[in-house]
């Protein structure tokens, strides 16, 4: 384990972002599936959205992590990752949810979450 650690750690940020990029499609594969079953195309929709806003926010949020941390702003990075890859899918969600939206139906709340948990991992495997 500690091989796996020290490999990871040293992997530069487009490593790492290509990390939150596959974890993302990965959870997206099963969440599309699942989707499908549940609401049909709307529900892939909603999934897809959900993983393309987890993404991008994920993405954005180790870039950021990143350079704030090669400039020795630990508490920084923290901060601004938590927030990006927290606060943006949150405020969207809650946004699709109060305005009844089909994506709202779709369960777009649900997939937002399970994304944001993927991405958390993630990270959370880098610090």
């Amino acid at each position: 384990m500690d091989r796996v650690t020290k490999n990871v750690g040293q992997l530069g940020t487009a490593g790492r972002v290509g990390f939150v990029l596959a974890g993302v499609l990965l959870a997206w594969l099963v969440c599309a599936a699942v989707a499908w079953e549940w609401y049909g195309g709307p529900g892939v929709t909603a999934a897809s959205v959900a993983a393309g806003v987890s993404a991008v926010c994920g993405v954005v949020s180790q870039a950021i992590i990143d350079r704030l941390q090669a400039r020795g702003q630990t508490l920084g990075a923290v901060g601004v990752g938590m927030a990006l890859r927290m606060g943006v899918p949150l405020a969207l969600g809650l946004f699709w949810q109060m305005s009844e939206s089909a994506l709202a139906e779709a369960g777009v709340l649900y997939y937002l979450l399970v994304f944001y948990l993927v991405t958390l991992a993630i990270e959370t495997a880098f610090a």
